[in-house]
């Protein structure tokens, strides 16, 4: 398999979704970073902090988390590996 620049990839890309219509299937492209989401106790372990420190990162919005449940519900943040 060849290397190819960004730009070279584009470029194919653009010719190819140009000739048949629509871009590549899905399993040929790039892998994606592994993506999983921890509590903030676990958090504050992997980056050694306090857990109190994670909380007001979270207050302020410093790190970026998500509350699948609403307010109230559990607190989760994405950590890429």
């Amino acid at each position: 398999m060849e290397r190819l620049s960004r730009n070279e990839r584009a470029y194919r890309e653009a010719c190819m979704i140009e000739a048949i219509g629509h871009k590549e299937p899905p399993h040929t492209a790039s892998p994606r970073p592994s993506v999983r989401y921890v509590c903030p106790k676990e958090f504050a372990e992997l980056r050694g902090v306090s857990l109190s420190t994670v909380r007001n990162w979270i207050r302020i919005r410093c790190i970026p988390f998500e509350q699948p449940a609403g307010r109230g519900g559990a607190v989760l943040i994405r950590v890429e590996e």
